[in-house]
């Protein structure tokens, strides 16, 4: 099994090429299942009242709607302040 960095780390490269935002976020997309994923990244974080998880690293998680597509995504936000835009199609 993959400690929650290694999962989190196998997502975004899943996503295969990254676009960076005008933010400096990089946004990328994923098949599968929104709660199952995010499920897993989430295992044994610290879970907040806004839905965020921070894992033991120091990484900040979220699982979201985007509004300009209305699909599902989950933000990352590594210790090192780099954030992630993960698209989740089924």
């Amino acid at each position: 099994m993959f400690s929650k960095e290694a999962a989190y780390k196998e997502l975004i490269r899943e996503a295969g090429e990254l676009v960076e935002t005008r933010a400096g976020d990089l946004q990328g997309t994923v098949k599968g299942d929104i709660n199952k994923i995010f499920e897993n990244l989430a295992k044994g974080g610290k879970k907040h009242p806004s839905g965020a998880v921070k894992l033991s690293d120091g990484t900040t998680i979220i699982k979201y709607v985007r509004t300009s597509t209305g699909n599902n995504a989950i933000y990352i936000n590594t210790a090192a302040k780099q954030a992630y835009k993960i698209t989740v199609i089924q």
